[in-house]
């Protein structure tokens, strides 16, 4: 049980820094060219207008299967009687099984531009798994954004 603890704080803390560097980074590119930004973190998917505002979006989604083993424990006590008596004893073992689990790795990144494509602001949503590749791309700018 501690073990499991300690593994849900890690990556509870793994990805508040994922988010962190995401939001840190993007707070980095604020009033730069929107091509500052697509030269660190690769070209968007596209631009959308909304209530008037002109949104470039970064969008990824994957499916990813992993395999988690599962252990069973069990023990028990056994009886046998026959012809020639009576007999008693007592077992334990495991099998483990090999269970698949599906998880989708999304993050969707929008930064509003102005009508010379500087940057304005920017939201983002998603996972862990989908978002730490902006993550890992934009990292080297916080220090840009804590000065």
């Amino acid at each position: 049980m501690k073990l499991i603890k300690t593994l849900a704080a890690f990556v509870f803390a793994a990805a508040c820094t994922t988010f962190e560097d995401i939001d840190g980074g993007l707070d980095a590119f604020q009033g730069r060219s929107i091509n500052d930004l697509i030269s660190v973190i690769g070209f968007p998917e596209g631009e959308r207008t909304v209530a008037g505002r002109k949104l470039v979006v970064w969008s990824s989604s994957q499916n990813v299967t992993t395999v988690t083993p599962v252990t069973t424990y069990s023990s028990g006590t056994a009886n046998a009687f026959g012809n020639s008596g009576y007999g008693f004893g007592s077992y334990s073992g495991t099998s483990t099984t090999y269970v698949p689990q599906t998880v989708n790795y999304n993050c969707t990144i929008m930064v509003e531009i102005d009508q010379n494509n500087r940057i304005l602001g920017h939201n983002f949503e998603g996972n862990i798994g989908g978002c730490e590749r902006y993550a890992a791309a934009l990292r080297p700018f916080l220090q840009d954004a804590a000065s």
